[in-house]
């Protein structure tokens, strides 16, 4: 077989013609749509990075905002701490004074009435001793000392204490004395001698009768006076009573108030 020039000179023309045709109307528009699928791309990815930065650009503004809104709550929460700890150290120091003036007036006004109590009681007192004193004097002064003796004026105003007895008082004490063996016991601070012994019994007998037994004792602390014991009585006229009367006396004022 035989090779025509011509003709692969024609097939070769007519290859360079479909090349230069293909290169003319399909790859160069080919090319340029990928070259503009390749910038839209590329644009994409640089709005996606700036979409990007801006986010976090945004997150980063978000988390100085909260951080700030953080730290000014903080703030805001200590500030009102410390004002709360500061009134409420006022008011206790404002009631501890209080208190301390409160309780310095109380203690005045104490120690006030306790001075003014005490005069009082003291003024009580003398004024009671004074009485008493003036009792006592009395007792013994009239007639004077000197003309008879302290147990005679004791018998006289044992007597007197008996006659001034309601009938039937006077008449249970005589049967007390009938019907008792303990008698009548006579007690004075100091000694009677034997005429005065005798006296007592004569006076006594005059009033009650003669009782059963009738004895003397003699009892120092029974302080200017004397006492007739029966057996469930005791008529007093000592000096010592009259005393533990006026303590009594005072105590009970002095628990009133």
């Amino acid at each position: 077989m035989s090779v025509d020039g011509w003709t692969i000179a024609l097939q070769a023309i007519n290859f360079l013609v479909l090349v230069w045709l293909l290169q003319r109307l399909l790859f160069k528009p080919v090319q340029n749509v990928i070259a503009r699928r390749r910038s839209l791309v590329e644009q994409a990815f640089a709005d996606a990075e700036s979409a990007k930065q801006a986010a976090e650009a945004e997150h980063q503004r978000y988390a100085a905002g909260q951080a700030a809104l953080d730290a000014s709550r903080q703030d805001m929460l200590s500030s009102a701490h410390q004002e709360i700890e500061a009134d409420r150290s006022r008011v206790l120091e404002d009631a501890r004074a209080e208190a301390e003036a409160l309780l310095r007036s109380a203690r005045e006004q104490i120690e006030s009435e306790r001075r003014a109590a005490v005069a009082d009681t003291r003024a009580r007192v003398a004024d009671l001793a004074m009485t008493m004193a003036g009792q006592l004097l009395r007792q013994v002064a009239e007639p004077p000392v000197t003309a008879r003796p302290l147990a005679d004026a004791f018998l006289e105003q044992l007597l007197a204490r008996l006659d001034a007895l309601e009938p039937d008082a006077l008449q249970s004490l005589r049967a007390e004395l009938q019907s008792s063996s303990e008698g009548l016991r006579v007690v004075t601070g100091t000694a009677l001698n034997p005429e005065e012994q005798g006296r007592w019994q004569r006076a006594l007998q005059d009033r009650l009768g003669p009782p059963g037994r009738l004895e003397f004792l003699i009892e120092p602390p029974l302080i200017g006076g004397a006492e007739l014991r029966f057996p469930h009585a005791v008529l007093s006229v000592a000096w010592s009573e009259q005393l533990r009367q006026g303590r009594d006396a005072l105590l009970a004022n002095e628990n009133h108030h």
